[in-house]
């Protein structure tokens, strides 16, 4: 562990790779007629230690003639220390790009709340229009009606359609708020 960072030190004996040759058993054996298998290389090991950190990107020492493993552990642990840093720069660095692009996507976050609060209100508007036009309307509507009935008297029936038209205009009208009418009631049928 370097810096919170774990790094693996794996110890490794590289081997060397020769032509095999068949022990005198084996020949022996073949010049019987007998069946045989001979591998085409033998390995042997090679008496060099490596010692490699994160599978040598971390760093790698071998034994030498000149400097043995033990010699080189220093370089091995400033070859760990100069990853490690790296890892710390790169999750800094991470961490900073993490926070601005959380922090763009906040501000889109906002600017998406206020453009939906604006479209809420215009749809509210433009509603709120439509409802007054309606209203108008209606009205317009039952005053040509009361001035073409004018000539005559009114019966009771269109007194009432006037009465009734006029108070639903009203509740239709956002001009007109606080007006309370039958359709506001939300009736619920038991099943």
């Amino acid at each position: 562990m370097m810096f919170g960072d774990a790094l693996r030190l794996r110890l490794y004996e590289p081997s060397l790779r020769s032509d095999y040759v068949p022990s005198a058993t084996q020949l022996a054996e073949k010049a019987k007629g007998g069946w045989s298998y001979w591998p085409k290389w033998q390995f042997t090991p090679s008496g060099r230690l490596q010692v490699m950190a994160d599978d040598g990107y971390g760093g790698k020492i071998t034994d030498s003639d000149r400097h043995s493993v033990e010699q080189q552990l220093n370089k091995l642990v400033g070859l760990m220390a100069t990853r490690a840093v790296g890892f710390l720069v790169r999750n800094e660095r991470q961490a900073i790009e993490d926070s601005e692009r959380q922090r763009v996507r906040e501000d889109a976050l906002e600017r998406k709340r206020r453009q939906d609060a604006e479209k809420q209100r215009l749809a509210k508007l433009e509603f709120d229009a439509q409802n007054w036009r309606r209203a108008q309307v209606i009205r317009e509507y039952l005053n040509a009606l009361e001035e073409s009935a004018e000539r005559h008297e009114h019966s009771m029936e269109q007194l009432e359609l006037l009465r009734w038209g006029r108070a639903k205009a009203d509740w239709i009208d956002p001009l007109k708020p606080g007006v309370v009418d039958v359709l506001d009631e939300e009736i619920v049928i038991p099943r």
